[in-house]
């Protein structure tokens, strides 16, 4: 099932980097982001910087939360509504959005 993840043009990941404290600036965050991504070896991830935190603050009124912590997922349906959120990193969460992808995937046909 992976490759029918890696593969999907129905399946889009989108990265945003937001500040948690107040004085960084973009490229601050933009390199933080980089050496991260190095060290994972995500290379190629296309990420977008949100140094003054209004995508996070959005995000935490839409799912109904005053703050929320880092990392934060959140998977959008193909009808562009919220079908996971998950706050923190586990395996166990790694898995479950792995299953939620393969669901909805199977679902667009």
């Amino acid at each position: 099932m992976m490759k029918q993840r890696e593969s999907n043009p129905k399946l889009q990941f989108v990265s945003v980097s937001c500040e948690s404290g107040s004085g960084e600036t973009f490229t601050g965050i933009q390199e933080k982001t980089r050496s991260y991504y190095e060290k994972i070896e995500a290379t190629g991830l296309p990420t977008f910087v949100d140094a003054s935190g209004k995508t996070r603050q959005t995000v935490a009124q839409a799912i109904g939360k005053g703050s929320m912590v880092y990392p934060t997922t959140i998977i959008i349906d193909t009808e562009q509504r919220i079908a996971g959120v998950w706050q923190g990193y586990s395996e166990a969460s790694l898995l479950e959005m792995a299953s939620l992808v393969d669901s909805l995937l199977q679902r667009a046909g």
